[in-house]
């Protein structure tokens, strides 16, 4: 009987599959039995498939921050703060939004996401 039910976790949101992809072996042996040809040598390309984010921390204070009504909040500090302290405020403010687009979501953006390499040729996933 075929199950045609769809995955419950997408291999890029999988965090048990991206650590075993990330063993040279695992992936290999593992894209060698799915392809039905042996795969000598794989690379991954698409750094959303990586369990680990670096950045993970600065994204989510960013986020938080350019949130409406913490944005109303950090606004409403001018009130509060010296005439000196007012600028660097209102440059903070006016900046969160290009800070953001450093820090974008870790989201597949490649259309490329592994590359195995047979005997004879390579395949791109």
């Amino acid at each position: 009987m075929k199950n045609n039910a769809p995955l419950i976790h997408p291999a890029y949101t999988d965090a048990v599959f991206k650590h075993l992809m990330l063993e040279d072996e695992m992936r290999n042996a593992f894209f060698s039995r799915v392809l039905g040809t042996e795969i000598l040598d794989s690379k991954m390309m698409d750094p959303a498939l990586s369990p680990f984010d670096d950045l993970h921390e600065t994204r989510t204070l960013i986020e938080e921050l350019i949130r409406k009504d913490n944005l109303k909040k950090l606004k409403s500090f001018s009130n509060v703060i010296t005439e000196e302290e007012r600028p660097l405020l209102q440059k903070v403010l006016q900046c969160l939004q290009r800070v953001q687009a450093q820090f974008p979501d870790k989201q597949r953006l490649t259309t490329l996401d592994v590359i195995c390499r047979t005997t004879s040729h390579m395949i791109n996933i």
